[in-house]
């Protein structure tokens, strides 16, 4: 794992919990550490056409090697999250 850049702060590579409010197009998510919020940002809901097989993050690669979120997705829902770059 990365550490991860989001919302203008490093998340260490880690396990963290995510949690979001609305159904779209925009969703705040909130990203947790042992129950506590580490970070809040916006991210956009995305239909996936079908339910995902399993929990999935996806990284983006920044120009200064750095990584950020691109999306996550849940076990057994059909939408994701898609962060801003």
């Amino acid at each position: 794992m990365h550490p991860v850049r989001e919302a203008g702060q490093t998340l260490p590579a880690g396990s963290y919990e995510i949690t979001w409010e609305g159904l779209g197009p925009l969703a705040r998510v909130r990203i947790l550490k042992r129950g506590n919020p580490i970070i809040t940002a916006s991210a956009m809901v995305v239909a996936l056409g079908k339910d995902a097989p399993r929990n999935d993050t996806a990284l983006r690669s920044n120009p200064d090697g750095s990584f950020s979120l691109e999306s996550v997705q849940f076990k057994d829902r059909n939408f994701a999250r898609r962060f801003q770059p």
